[in-house]
């Protein structure tokens, strides 16, 4: 449970967290007093997944994209490294604009189909993550093909 100083405060979070718990969040979110947005993953389980791959600490200078970003924690995670962000989903996720605005992330959001994204549009970025989608594709191999002409060092 949360509790903050003030009865209204608490009130109003605990308000939020039911709102947040309805939209059905995958990936739990730490916010920035400490609280935590809970989903079907989480924050350890987040951290561990993360640290599989060879995504240094310290991303500044670094454009990052994320391909399925879903309600955001990579996304997030990516620019607390201090990445330059773009998240890409084939729909408009509410929990990431929630979660967004809750963290006052500055992480960009594009509705596209994975097989659409071009690179005269978005640009080219250090690093690609693209967890979790390629088994949802109808055509998994033009969109890795699409993934390797966008990413200038690691995906």
């Amino acid at each position: 449970m949360i509790r903050a100083r003030h009865a209204q405060t608490t009130e109003a979070i605990q308000g939020l967290a039911e709102e947040l718990s309805q939209l059905g969040f995958y990936h739990s979110i730490e916010l920035s007093d400490g609280s935590v947005i809970p989903g079907l993953q989480s924050i350890p389980q987040l951290q561990f997944r993360i640290g599989q791959y060879p995504i240094p600490e310290d991303l500044t200078g670094k454009r990052v994209l994320d391909i399925g970003a879903w309600d955001g924690w990579f996304s997030f995670e990516m620019e607390r490294r201090g990445a330059e962000v773009l998240a890409v989903d084939a729909s408009k996720q509410k929990g990431f604009f929630r979660a967004k605005e809750l963290l006052g992330s500055r992480v960009e959001y594009l509705v596209r189909d994975v097989c659409r994204i071009d690179p005269a549009e978005i640009g080219y970025f250090d690093i690609v993550l693209f967890f979790g989608v390629l088994y949802h594709l109808k055509h998994p191999l033009l969109a890795l093909e699409k993934i390797c002409k966008l990413t200038t060092d690691m995906a």
